[in-house]
């Protein structure tokens, strides 16, 4: 369920590395300027690549362990009833009753949870540290999100610089300019360890059964 996310993240990686190399080398002061620039909306990628991947092997994983609803963290079923909870909008009140109350009863009952690997729970944050908060809030993941504190701001910078180039805010080689080779290079090493850390805390979370369950606390 996880073992391809990791070989893919090495993978991503040493193409942005490659490709920043060449940038590098170029005698060309613009083409330098612009691939520096790009360089964010690569590792944009990688790091939303991992993270979606990441809760979709956890939604795997879960799934095959066949936990009762009854026993399973309760922040799991927010996941389980996404689409009660999305069908529940669309329903008068009167209606929606029926719904609320299928929701209760199998949150008490012996039915295993199965969860959908196709649903991202977006926290409207575009990936941003807030969005790890989320998945570890929902997953019941007691590590911390990030193993360095400058990686928070790592992210913040990597999302705002890739926004403002594929929104057309502004130009890669303007971006680009304000860094040097060496420091882009430290972002790049930065983002390979936020992604390997956030794969590896899912997967140890979410393979063993008993961090799953709400009795695990107890």
């Amino acid at each position: 369920m996880f073992s391809h996310i990791q070989p893919e993240i090495l993978n991503r990686i040493f193409q942005t590395e490659l490709f920043s190399r060449y940038g590098a080398e170029s005698t060309l002061p613009t083409v330098t300027r612009t691939v520096k620039g790009l360089v964010f909306v690569q590792l944009y990628a990688v790091y939303e690549y991992t993270l979606t991947e990441c809760f979709s092997a956890a939604a795997r994983a879960i799934s095959v362990h066949e936990i009762p609803a009854s026993d399973i963290r309760p922040e799991i079923l927010s996941v389980a009833f996404d689409p009660i909870f999305s069908s529940l909008s669309d329903i008068t009140t009167q209606r929606s009753w029926p719904k609320r109350v299928e929701i209760l009863e199998f949150s008490r009952g012996s039915s295993p949870v199965f969860l959908s690997d196709d649903l991202f729970p977006s926290d409207g944050s575009h990936f941003r540290p807030q969005q790890l908060s989320t998945v570890w809030s929902i997953l019941g993941i007691k590590a911390p999100t990030l193993i360095d504190a400058v990686h928070e701001g790592r992210i913040n910078e990597i999302v705002e610089h890739r926004n403002a180039i594929a929104h057309g805010r502004e130009e890669a080689s303007n971006i680009g300019s304000r860094f040097t080779v060496e420091e882009i290079k430290k972002r790049i090493d930065d983002m390979r360890a936020i992604c390997l850390h956030i794969v590896e805390t899912i997967e140890d979370h979410c393979m063993n059964a008993d961090n799953l369950r709400e009795v695990s606390e107890k």
